[in-house]
C-alpha cells in the first residue's frame, strides 16, 4: 500500500506545492484587497472575474485535455509541435475576436448579463485578460504532455501570484491607488508575466512552430476529442461559481465581495481534500484495471480518512475563530459568520467522501459522474435563485450545503452498489467524534477574556485545538496500522 501512495504523493510534489504556494499568496492578496477596497469595490472585481474565467473556459474548448489525449499518439515531433502551436493560434485568433467583440457590446453585456449597466466600463478594462486566462490554463496541458511541468508551475504559481500581489501592494500603499483599477493593473502584471514567461519557455524549448495544413485531418481529430470535453471543464467552473453570479445578479457587489471572502476562508477547509484526491486519480484506474481491489480499497480508505482528519480539523479552527478571521477582512465582512459556519461545514460535508468522483470516474462510471454533476448544477443554480430572493445571502450558504451533502450521498450509493466500498470504519467515525468533542471544550475556554488581538486569539486557540486533536487522534483513535499508513502518506507529501 506505502508504494501506492508514496507514488502518488511523490510524482504530483511539484504541481501540489506549487499549488499550496500560488494559494497562500493569493489569499493574502485577496485580505488586502478586500480590506483596502471594500466589499463593494472588490465585490465588483471579482464578479467581472469570474464572468471573464467562465468565458476563457469556453474559449479554450476543452484543448488543454485534447492535447493531453492526441500527442501521446505521435511519435513525430513535428506532428506533436504542430498540433500544440496550432491550439496556441486558435485560443489567440479566438480571444482576440472574442475580446473586440465584447468591447462593440459591452453595454448590452453589462445590462442583460451582467444587470448592472454601471459594469460597463470596468468590463471593457478586464475582458483583455481573456486571452491571458485562455493562454495559461491551455499551457497546463501543453506542459503535462509535451514540456517540463515544473516550467508552467513556475509561471501560474510562483511568477503570477507574487505579480499580482506586489504590484498591488505598491499601487495601495506606494502611491495611495486603492480602486478597482488598482486591482486589474495589478492583474495584468501577474497573467501577462506568467503567459510572457510560458511562451518564452516554449519558444526556447523550439515547440512553437508554424502549423503546417498538411496537419489539418488531425487538427480535425483534435477538435473532435476536444468539443465533448468543453462542457465538462465548464461544469466543474459553474457548480464551483454559480453562487457568485447568482449573489452579484440579484443582490449588488458588495454582496458579491461579501460572500467571496467567505468562500475563500471555507474553501480552506477543503483544499487538501481537493489536492489528494486529484493526485490519486490515475492510481485508482490502474488498481482497477489490474483488478486490486482490495489494494484500491486499503489505498482509498487511507486517502479518506487523510482527508478527513485535516478537513474536519481545519473545519473546527475556522468556526472556533470565524468572526476573528472575518475581521481581519475588515469590519464590514463580520455579517457573514452564520454563513461562514455554515459554508465551512458545506465544505467539509463535501469531503466526507474522500476521492469518491475519482473511484467512480476512473473505474468505468465517468458518464454516472456526468450526470451528478449536472443534476448538481441545475439544483445549484434553481436553488440559489430560490432562496436567494427569499433569504439573501444566507440562502447560498444553504444551497451549497444541500447540493453538497446530496452529491457526496448518491456518488457513494454508486460506488457501493459498483465497487462494494466504503469509507466509514471504526476510526473514520472516531476522528469525527473526537474532533466535535474537542471542539466543544476549546470553544467553552475563555481565550477572549484575556486577549484582545484578532490575530492572537486565533493563534492561541488555533494551537491549543490542534495540539489536542493531533495528540488525540494519534494517541488514542488510529490503531498501529492506521497511525503507520497515515504518518507515511503524510511524511512522503513533504519529503521533497
Amino acid at each position: 500500500m506505502s508504494s501506492h501512495v508514496k507514488t502518488i504523493t511523490m510524482k504530483s510534489s511539484t504541481m501540489f506545492f506549487g499549488k499550496i504556494f500560488d494559494s497562500l499568496l493569493m489569499f493574502v492578496f485577496n485580505i488586502f484587497a478586500a480590506r483596502l477596497l471594500g466589499a463593494k469595490d472588490y465585490g465588483t472585481y471579482v464578479y467581472l472575474s469570474t464572468i471573464i474565467m467562465f468565458g476563457s473556459i469556453g474559449l479554450k474548448m476543452g484543448l488543454d485535455q485534447g492535447i493531453a489525449a492526441i500527442v501521446p499518439k505521435y511519435d513525430d515531433d513535428k506532428i506533436k509541435k504542430s498540433i500544440i502551436s496550432f491550439s496556441l493560434a486558435f485560443i489567440v485568433v479566438m480571444s482576440l475576436s472574442l475580446t473586440l467583440l465584447s468591447i462593440v457590446f459591452s453595454d448590452f453585456i453589462s445590462v442583460f448579463i451582467l444587470n448592472n449597466g454601471s459594469l460597463s466600463t470596468y468590463y471593457v478594462q478586464m475582458i483583455p485578460l481573456l486571452l491571458f486566462y485562455a493562454l495559461l490554463q491551455l499551457s497546463e496541458g501543453i506542459f503535462r504532455t509535451y514540456g517540463n511541468i515544473r516550467d508552467y508551475v513556475i509561471a501560474k504559481n510562483i511568477i503570477m501570484p507574487i505579480s499580482i500581489l506586489l504590484v498591488f501592494l505598491v499601487g495601495a500603499f506606494g502611491f495611495d491607488i486603492r480602486t478597482v483599477q488598482m486591482l486589474i493593473i495589478s492583474n495584468y502584471f501577474g497573467w501577462i508575466l506568467a503567459t510572457l514567461y510560458i511562451l518564452y519557455t516554449l519558444i526556447r524549448e523550439q515547440v512553437i512552430v508554424l502549423p503546417s495544413l498538411k496537419y489539418v485531418s488531425i487538427y480535425k481529430y483534435l477538435f473532435a476529442l476536444s468539443i465533448p470535453l468543453i462542457f465538462v471543464g465548464l461544469l466543474d467552473y459553474l457548480v464551483g461559481r454559480t453562487d457568485t453570479f447568482v449573489v452579484g445578479y440579484l443582490i449588488d457587489e458588495k454582496s458579491v465581495g461579501i460572500y467571496n471572502v467567505i468562500d475563500k476562508v471555507a474553501y480552506l477547509s477543503g483544499y487538501f481534500f481537493i489536492a489528494f484526491s486529484s493526485i490519486l486519480a490515475p492510481y485508482i484506474t490502474k488498481l482497477y484495471h489490474d483488478k486490486e481491489i482490495e489494494k484500491l480499497e486499503v489505498l482509498y480508505k487511507t486517502i479518506t480518512r487523510l482527508i478527513v482528519f485535516i478537513n474536519v480539523g481545519v473545519m473546527y479552527l475556522i468556526i472556533l475563530n470565524a468572526n476573528e478571521i472575518l475581521m481581519i477582512f475588515g469590519q464590514e465582512y463580520t455579517v457573514g459568520y452564520t454563513i461562514l459556519i455554515i459554508t465551512v461545514i458545506a465544505y467539509t460535508v463535501n469531503a466526507l467522501g474522500g476521492p469518491v468522483v475519482y473511484m467512480n470516474t476512473m473505474t468505468g462510471a465517468g458518464r454516472t459522474e456526468l450526470w451528478i454533476g449536472s443534476i448538481m448544477l441545475i439544483l445549484n443554480v434553481v436553488l440559489d435563485w430560490i432562496l436567494v430572493k427569499r433569504v439573501g445571502l444566507i440562502g447560498v450558504a444553504i444551497t451549497t450545503l444541500l447540493v453538497f451533502f446530496g452529491g457526496m450521498v448518491f456518488r457513494l450509493y454508486i460506488m457501493k452498489k459498483r465497487l462494494s466500498i466504503l469509507p466509514f470504519d471504526r476510526q473514520y467515525v472516531f476522528i469525527l467524534l473526537i474532533a466535535s468533542g474537542l471542539f466543544v471544550v476549546v470553544n467553552w475556554m475563555p481565550v477572549h477574556d484575556y486577549v484582545d488581538n484578532d490575530l492572537v486569539v486565533i493563534i492561541v486557540s488555533s494551537f491549543i485545538y490542534t495540539l489536542l486533536y493531533c495528540g488525540a487522534v494519534f494517541g488514542i483513535v488510529l490503531d498501529d496500522m492506521g497511525r503507520k499508513n497515515m504518518m507515511k502518506t503524510i511524511m512522503q507529501i513533504f519529503n521533497r
